[in-house]
């Protein structure tokens, strides 16, 4: 156990170091390390080949279906959980860490 800790303190350590080459403000955000913050990066890649925040969302597979008939509206619909798992995964981590970090979002 000892050496898969020291070993994953290193590999957390190389992230940090080719974080650094990136121009970001993630890192800013409380409660976003380096590891979390290059993950949702690799993952999102080039963040300008999303029209809006809608587009995002939609690709990260954080979208709800809409459930409607006529004049019908559900007010209770799924999370489609299609798209890119790891950046949702990414997406929901970092929001419950910034949730655990920052009392105004408790």
């Amino acid at each position: 156990i000892r050496c898969l800790e020291k070993q994953v303190k290193t590999i957390d350590k190389a992230i940090a170091r080719e974080l650094a080459n990136f121009k970001h403000t993630l890192d800013s955000v409380p409660g976003l390390g380096p590891v979390m913050c290059a993950g949702l990066i690799a993952e999102i890649g080039n963040i300008h080949r999303f029209n809006n925040d809608s587009a995002l969302a939609k690709f990260a597979g954080l979208t709800w279906r809409s459930h409607q008939s006529g004049e019908f509206k559900a007010d209770e619909t799924p999370l489609t959980r299609t798209g890119n798992a790891y950046l949702r995964y990414y997406f929901v981590q970092a929001a419950n860490l910034v949730r655990q970090h920052e009392p105004e979002y408790r």
